[in-house]
């Protein structure tokens, strides 16, 4: 027994080895790098000097030294805008504030050391280069920056890409909420095939089969999303378009957070021409003009980021942080698209109880029940079948409730009484 529990435990231990590989390998990277060469004035190799990356929001720091050549890099960052600094015995130390390194990027930073001593320092502020050597693909960086402050109708962070100009939307503009992944994913890039995009939320695939976007972040908990074109990294992949690049927020050194919520009402909004010069009738009543249809819009939403007070055995303060963000809202819009509908005529309806279901208009019967033409109406008691005499419900045979629930329905406005004809122009709600 001892020994077929040791193979099993081996055989789970292997299989868990080949899943933890087969997902890394599914895996795509939202990680940036930044590499460069430290040299001096007269632009010889600075070997063995000390390079520190740190994280603005965070202060975590990493560092790493210089080679024969005076080169160094850092892998695997995390998006976000840091801090270079240099420093090395003889040279004055090197501070770049401002290094912005997106998903996917790597960025170019060459610093140049001045004479002096370490005591003092060279402070250098972060300029956007012309062109970046770094990196062969093209694309939008959407940071948080424009994720905040630019307009969004559905708080959906990938609309934003249609800010670049390789991208081509051509989806139902009305479909821009969290639950609409066909309508925000119908775009091309960079003149690739519609629909034809990938996705990616902190390097884990979010496409369906369908090449929509299964999950859509709130605006919140977005740090930036990275829409990269042709070109990419092979990391990427399965896809013919472009890549939506998504990293998250994971919190800074600082509590802060955000509440907001926002109301859109009915009224406040103008009806349709049509609707203005279209009679509605409803329970006996006749109103000049169809009202406008419902357009009630509450959302709402919230996050709050910090950092998490850990025991010194366990890191101290700065080690970790936390983000979470909720949102939601509640929607009704009105129904343009088909503004005609078949609705009980004035027969069906009748007066009462006692007068209604008529239905003589879309067929006949005879007074024993023979369907003599058109669509008749038959005793679901009877065997065989037959009709209701002269094709009309007796008023026993009609339910209470139903009769009440036919009394909501509007009065047809047009002269249609052919079965299935749409006798009803007004609007309808789409929630």
């Amino acid at each position: 027994m001892y020994l077929l529990n040791k193979k099993l435990y081996g055989v789970l231990v292997l299989v868990a080895m080949v899943m933890t590989a087969a997902t890394s390998a599914l895996a795509q990277s939202n990680y940036g790098a930044l590499r460069g060469i430290v040299t001096d004035v007269q632009g010889a190799s600075v070997t063995n000097a000390t390079v520190a990356l740190t994280a603005e929001d965070t202060k975590i720091s990493r560092t790493t030294t210089t080679n024969g050549a005076g080169e160094y890099v850092f892998s695997a960052v995390a998006p976000g805008v840091y801090t270079v600094t240099v420093t090395t015995d003889g040279f004055k130390k090197s501070e770049s504030k401002g290094i912005r390194i997106d998903a996917g990027n790597t960025i170019p930073l060459d610093v140049r050391l001045e004479l002096g001593s370490m005591s003092q320092s060279v402070e250098v502020t972060a300029a956007e280069p012309i062109v970046n050597n770094g990196t062969s693909f093209n694309g939008q960086l959407i940071d948080s920056q424009k994720l905040q402050n630019l307009p969004n109708p559905g708080r959906n962070p990938f609309l934003f890409s249609k800010l670049d100009n390789n991208v081509t939307p051509v989806g139902d503009p009305r479909f821009v909420r969290f639950q609409d992944q066909s309508g925000s994913s119908t775009i091309s890039i960079a003149g690739a095939p519609l629909s034809s995009n990938n996705y990616a939320v902190d390097g884990i695939p979010i496409t369906d089969f369908s090449n929509r976007a299964v999950i859509i972040p709130s605006i919140e908990s977005v740090q930036e999303v990275k829409v990269q074109a042709n070109t990419y990294d092979s990391e990427i992949g399965r896809t013919s378009g472009g890549m939506f690049n998504t990293t998250l927020r994971t919190g800074s050194s600082t509590l802060h957070g955000v509440l907001q919520g926002q109301t859109r009402q009915t009224n406040w909004g103008a009806n349709l021409f049509f609707n203005n010069r279209t009679p509605y009738t409803v329970n006996g009543v006749t109103q000049p003009t169809t009202p406008r249809g419902a357009a009630e819009f509450y959302t709402y939403a919230g996050s709050i980021g910090g950092p998490i007070p850990l025991p010194k055995i366990l890191g101290g303060k700065d080690k970790t942080f936390f983000w979470i963000t909720g949102e939601g809202y509640r929607q009704r819009s009105p129904l343009t698209a088909a503004n005609s509908f078949p609705v009980p005529t004035l027969l069906q309806r009748g007066t009462s109880m006692a007068t209604a279901g008529d239905f003589s208009e879309i067929g006949t019967a005879d007074a024993n029940g023979n369907c003599i033409s058109g669509r008749c109406i038959y005793d679901p008691l009877t065997s065989p079948r037959t009709a209701f005499p002269f094709n009309k419900i007796p008023s026993n045979r009609i339910n209470p409730v139903g009769y009440a629930i036919l009394a909501v329905y509007p009065q047809p406005n047009t002269n249609v009484t052919s079965y299935g004809g749409f006798n009803f122009n007004g609007g309808d709600t789409l929630r």
